[in-house]
């Protein structure tokens, strides 16, 4: 086990903080980094995952960003939805048994 926590990186590409419980919290972390460049870095963990057990230690990802609920969008979007069937008084062409409508969602207001 070393001794200082060191960088993973996530199934979704994200880079986080990898350690013990001990070696992991909020606030600032010497990582061990490796590779060429070698040696510790300093890095801010902002928020912890959920706690997993490594060969009977208890161990954890620290995030370096904040968590968002949802990706970033743009600031209005456009919504599709099916319609019901046409009934027969306003029946769509032969080669259409139903369409679907376009319409514009409104702009968020700040």
């Amino acid at each position: 086990m070393s001794a200082f926590p060191t960088f993973r990186t996530t199934k979704q590409g994200e880079k986080v903080v990898f350690g013990t419980v001990r070696q992991v919290h909020p606030g600032n972390v010497k990582v061990s980094v490796e590779g060429a460049r070698g040696g510790l870095e300093r890095v801010k963990v902002l928020s912890l995952g959920k706690p997993f057990m490594v060969n009977g230690v208890e161990h954890v990802y620290g995030y370096l960003r904040e968590a968002t609920a949802a990706p970033a969008t743009r600031p209005w979007s456009v919504a599709v939805a099916p319609l019901s069937r046409p009934t027969e008084a306003t029946a769509a062409p032969a080669t259409r048994p139903w369409s679907v409508a376009v319409a514009p969602l409104s702009r968020p207001t700040d």
